[in-house]
């Protein structure tokens, strides 16, 4: 699971794990806003995907900020600890880390600020964390203009779908929390007049076979991912799809789904919208080159 899922957090086969493929996004970019932030950030995750050449992302916790314990300002300790990094370094090292830690708890701090002005105030159908991140992420959209970022990207993890057993019910509530948090998410982004503006897409490691084995199914190879927003033509099914009948050449004689359309255009339409030229695709996706139609087409204006 971990090297598949890092391999499509990468997307580069001439590296491994060693960018991902938002990092360089947010690389082609070059964009700083509020407090030196960058536009792309991690919600409860420090993952591949972040990882970049030159911008270094910033991870929020679920709820907010990252909290310090008990170095909050104005505490005993915290004031000790101002004093410490205020002296002078000689040693380049120690220098380094002091400047890393002094930023990062300054950065917490307006950033919590900046966050306890929000007055998003969200109808959360399900409690759970996966609706807590999407709160977070609205209420940053809806900060746009304080962050100061034309563009911003946020990465959000949910486990459990590899479903070797008691597929049914596992799948029924993980669709359901999919389900209520998505529509919450697309009602507060019509709220805040951001829906046109955004695109929800999802990814995975991998897919799952057709075939049960018992009461689940094994690791697959295909699979069918959904994109939503203001900006995609919704309502079509894009690529082909597969027939399932048991002698079908769509999968293979352990009944894992043959892929028909590559991952590298199913992202690079997305990176079309968000603005980036042909150049920046064949930087960041080196191997897309090998696809003759780049633009799967569920695009239908670019902001």
């Amino acid at each position: 699971h971990s090297d598949q899922r890092k391999y499509w957090e990468n997307l580069n086969p001439y590296e491994v794990s060693k960018t991902g493929w938002g990092g360089r996004i947010a690389d082609a970019l070059d964009l700083q806003g509020f407090d030196d932030l960058p536009p792309i950030y991690g919600i409860n995750s420090d993952s591949v995907w972040l990882r970049a050449n030159h911008t270094k992302a910033y991870v929020f916790d679920s709820g907010g900020t990252i909290a310090f314990s008990r170095l909050s300002e104005g505490s005993t300790i915290r004031d000790s600890l101002d004093k410490i990094h205020n002296e002078n370094r000689l040693n380049l090292l120690t220098k380094a880390y002091r400047d890393l830690f002094k930023n990062t708890l300054n950065r917490n701090e307006s950033l919590e600020d900046l966050l306890s002005k929000s007055s998003i105030d969200i109808d959360i159908t399900l409690e759970n964390d996966f609706s807590k991140k999407l709160e977070l992420v609205t209420k940053i959209i809806d900060l746009r203009e304080s962050f100061a970022l034309p563009r911003q990207m946020f990465y959000i993890g949910i486990g459990g779908f590899d479903t070797h057993a008691n597929q049914l019910v596992s799948h029924n509530n993980l669709y359901n929390i999919l389900d209520k948090g998505l529509n919450d998410f697309n009602k507060a982004l019509k709220d805040i007049g951001m829906f046109e503006n955004t695109i929800t897409f999802i990814t995975s490691d991998f897919g799952r076979s057709v075939s049960s084995n018992a009461t689940g199914t094994d690791h697959g190879w295909g699979g069918h991912y959904f994109v939503m927003g203001g900006a995609v033509k919704g309502g079509e099914v894009y690529g082909t799809m597969p027939s399932l009948k048991s002698d079908s050449s769509d999968f293979t004689k352990s009944k894992r789904l043959i892929p028909t359309t590559s991952v590298k255009q199913y992202i690079a339409t997305i990176c079309k919208w968000y603005g980036l030229s042909d150049t920046n695709l064949d930087e960041i996706f080196p191997n897309l080159k090998n696809f003759e139609q780049r633009d799967l087409g569920f695009i239908k204006m670019v902001v």
